[in-house]
């Protein structure tokens, strides 16, 4: 049943087919599907990586709060751009070497963006041990979330 389209009608045995609401019929299964395409809660082989990830990802977050600690607006922002502007380059050369990770090109413009909201966030506390704590939890969970375990 994978892999049918949702206009043909058809049906797999046990699903419950209802009309949408421009009357065509749907499959509740396909749209669990469609709304759930994160994964956000980790099952318990990822949660087990969780803390290990975080861990691997602390010294960067780290350094990075220690070099804006105290820190000018205008000096945030360029630790921002020039994160981000490494970390999509590293992601690109990754793309360029193992094609097969190409599901990485539609999350590169995250990156930035929760770099940023990781950034405002040691910028509102100013303690930068706090920061890369809270930080390196935060990224540990997107990446065993999102990434491949294999």
């Amino acid at each position: 049943c994978e892999g049918d389209d949702v206009d043909s009608g058809g049906g797999c045995e046990g699903d419950a087919i209802a009309a949408g609401p421009d009357g065509r019929p749907r499959r509740s299964r396909w749209v669990a599907r469609a709304v759930t395409w994160l994964p956000w809660l980790l099952i318990p082989e990822r949660l087990a990586r969780w803390p290990f990830v975080a861990a691997a990802v602390l010294p960067w977050l780290l350094a990075a709060a220690l070099a804006q600690h105290r820190a000018r607006p205008a000096a945030r922002l360029g630790w921002w751009l020039l994160q981000s502007a490494v970390i999509v380059a590293g992601l690109g050369l990754t793309l360029i070497l193992s094609p097969d990770l190409f599901f990485i090109f539609l999350l590169l413009p995250l990156f930035p963006l929760i770099l940023g909201l990781v950034a405002i966030a040691g910028a509102a506390l100013d303690r930068p041990w706090a920061a890369a704590l809270g930080g390196a939890l935060f990224w540990g969970w997107i990446l065993v979330a999102v990434f491949p375990l294999a």
